[in-house]
């Protein structure tokens, strides 16, 4: 389906972002990442052109922290409100809500996708 791609033995699901509120220009990015094979990967950048860069905050036990998303064997992580995420900073233009937003995750092992988050509405 449009909300799943599959990169090596990885499964990314619902990826989706917040579009920045009026004025704003930042973003988060969340998604469902199935790690279904033997060994650990993690997500360790993430490219867009829509926005000038992207930062992963992938600790959730210390947000403020630029760290990457460790994916171990065998388990789904999460990205989500109040968890780990994905920072996308100084979007380039406005960002339409119900649209997608093509992304390049990027994987330690398994490599590189292009996905298509759905944009939702600013909190």
């Amino acid at each position: 389906s449009m909300h799943e791609y599959d990169v090596g033995k990885l499964k990314v699901e619902h990826p989706w972002l917040r579009a920045p509120a009026d004025g704003e220009k930042n973003a988060s990015f969340y998604a469902f990442i199935h790690n279904n094979g033997d060994t650990p990967d993690k997500l360790v950048a993430v490219k867009v052109e829509k926005f000038g860069s992207a930062v992963i905050h992938g600790d959730a036990k210390n947000l403020a922290l630029e760290a990457p998303v460790l994916l171990p064997p065998k388990q789904k992580i999460t990205l989500a409100p109040g968890g780990a995420y994905v920072a996308l900073l100084d979007a380039k233009k406005h960002l339409e809500v119900g649209w997608g937003l093509e992304m390049t995750l990027v994987f330690e092992k398994a490599g590189e996708v292009v996905i298509d988050a759905a944009i939702d509405a600013p909190d």
